[in-house]
């Protein structure tokens, strides 16, 4: 294939139905003013991916190359073309995900059916790409459920069969007055099986996971049931075995009694995500309950403790987190393996509720206040004696031992040369990383480098924050400041960083009551100029009250 760069006048490029073998470098280079490019019917081009120059077609409309081997996965660009509608990579070697991007486009028309390792994940995209009015995706790996299309108001002609999704199809689909052409076959949709209005002149179901072969509403057990596993995604693991009208013949992990009715459900083991359902408690003769050894986040639903004949209820080894409800005694309640569990997920003062086995926990609003109470420890060691909180040091030494290693230049520990080191610890708190850090860019390694340009705006900050901290909103008011007060200590001209009496001006407010436990000192530091300040230290004193007290000097 030629080159067609810096071809700045081009607008229409029609190269499809040939036999080309290769596509050069570049050859979308400078094409400010291409408006339609077809590439499709190439199978004999040598494999590639879609060059990022094409965004220099700013005024782009339609873009086909399906069947031209493309692999790799959708660039995430497609998004930023504010004229594109119509765009067609079917038939070649596409992997991941539909990009976010796509969200909120102006596309049309979405030809991507047909890949031959398929595309993955789920569609919900979809549902914010609302001048839709073609979708074909048929024949690639997607899964979870259909998204609401109701926005999608054009939409005449939507093609999803052979593909993996599960979970019932919405009710709003049925009601897209534009809606012509549908498939949905041979995938693992459950729940009632769809009745489309007579506007529908052509659809597709076949193979499916719905509970009956016409339409009308499930068995009531059944319906609870894809309730609760809507919660967890509806995994296709249980759409594969959930079919039929009747939960207690042929559904796995579900045990009934000589009735008909659920009394075991065992979810253990099975790596599900999401969240545990409130709908378990419609279930009324449900006694056993096994969730443990999954991925669930969230808390026990209250409603749990109304299944007046429940006897077990395994949670454990997730990642659950709230306050235990107050369940019977009968109940034998297995909560081991979630650090969080039995704490107020909502509250940063860590009030602790029934435990059950899980032992005690922190949560990350006790981790945020921890981390602003080493930061006000690391002030004291400016102006208290080192000896005296050695026991206090221990399980920050490799913050300590930092805070040396910057002071070795000067020997000393001084109110305004050294506030620089200060600085970079603040940083290694906030954000867990460290002076050097590999894990950032390759061409921006340095903390303080990296951190100072994430300081123009509060989102950045928050996403910088040690993922291990999940403050609520007045403690991320008192990370604000200290990374602020990082970025002001870290300044690269000396003169223009504060001097450590401002630095704990700036901190004292956020620190709690807490007193040292030394003896009395008298305390000595070389200032920025020489001159050496006294201080008196009383360990009968409270930490603001000696820093008040320091302030006043």
């Amino acid at each position: 294939m030629p080159s067609f760069a810096n071809h700045t006048s081009l607008r229409y490029l029609y190269l499809d139905n040939n036999n080309f073998s290769s596509i050069p470098s570049g050859f979308l280079q400078g094409l400010t003013n291409l408006q339609v490019l077809y590439l499709s019917e190439n199978h004999n081009i040598a494999p590639w991916t879609i060059p990022t120059e094409l965004t220099q077609a700013t005024s782009l409309l339609r873009f086909y190359a399906s069947d031209t081997n493309i692999f790799g996965s959708l660039p995430d660009f497609f998004g930023s073309f504010p004229n594109l509608t119509d765009l067609g990579l079917a038939y070649n070697n596409l992997s991941g995900t539909l990009p976010q991007s796509f969200g909120g486009s102006r596309i049309r028309k979405l030809r991507l059916e047909r890949q031959k390792n398929g595309l993955s994940g789920t569609i919900d995209v979809l549902s914010s790409m609302t001048q839709l009015s073609q979708v074909w995706l048929f024949e690639n790996e997607f899964i979870g459920p259909i998204p609401d299309l109701s926005n999608c108001t054009s939409l005449f002609d939507l093609q999803l069969s052979d593909n993996q999704f599960t979970g019932l199809i919405p009710d709003s689909l049925m009601s897209i007055a534009t809606l012509r052409n549908v498939s949905l076959d041979n995938n693992e949709l459950q729940g009632p099986h769809p009745q489309f209005p007579s506007s529908v002149t052509n659809h597709t179901l076949g193979t499916n996971s719905f509970c009956k072969s016409t339409p009308g509403p499930c068995d009531d057990q059944v319906t609870t049931l894809l309730e609760i596993a809507a919660a967890f995604g509806y995994p296709s693991k249980l759409a594969k075995s959930w079919t039929g009208n009747n939960a207690c013949v042929g559904w796995t992990s579900i045990i009934c009694d000589s009735q008909g009715n659920i009394i075991t459900i065992n979810f253990a083991k099975q790596q599900f995500v999401g969240t545990i359902s409130p709908a378990f408690a419609k279930l009324t003769s449900l006694r056993n309950l096994f969730l443990g050894d999954n991925k669930l986040t969230g808390s026990i639903p209250d409603a749990l403790t109304n299944i007046t004949r429940l006897q077990v209820l395994d949670v454990s080894n997730n990642n659950l987190s709230g306050l235990l409800p107050k369940f019977g005694d009968s109940v034998n309640l297995t909560t081991t393996g979630n650090p969080l569990i039995g704490m107020n997920s909502t509250s940063s003062s860590g009030n602790k509720a029934g435990m059950g086995s899980s032992g005690a926990s922190v949560l990350p609003g006790m981790i945020a206040g921890i981390v602003i109470a080493v930061i006000i420890f690391v002030v004291v060691v400016f102006f208290i004696s080192i000896k005296c909180y050695m026991s206090l040091v221990e399980p920050f030494a490799s913050l300590y031992d930092d805070f040396l290693s910057l002071s070795t230049a000067t020997g000393r520990v001084t109110t305004k040369a050294d506030v620089y080191a200060f600085g970079v610890i603040l940083m290694q708190l906030i954000t867990g990383r460290k002076a050097v850090d590999d894990t950032l860019p390759d061409d921006n390694p340095h903390l303080v480098t990296w951190f100072c340009g994430i300081l123009k705006n509060k989102e950045s900050i928050a996403k910088a924050i040690d993922q291990t901290i999940n403050p609520d909103e007045e403690t991320m008011e008192s990370i604000y400041t200290v990374a602020e007060l990082a970025g002001h200590c870290t300044t690269p001209k000396p003169y223009q960083r504060p001097d450590i009496r401002y630095v704990v001006n700036i901190l004292s407010p956020l620190v709690g009551q807490w007193k040292p436990t030394c003896h009395k000192l008298d305390h000595k530091f070389p200032t920025f100029h020489g001159v050496e300040d006294i201080y008196d230290s009383d360990q009968d004193m409270s930490l603001p009250q000696d820093l008040r007290s320091w302030q006043t000097m």
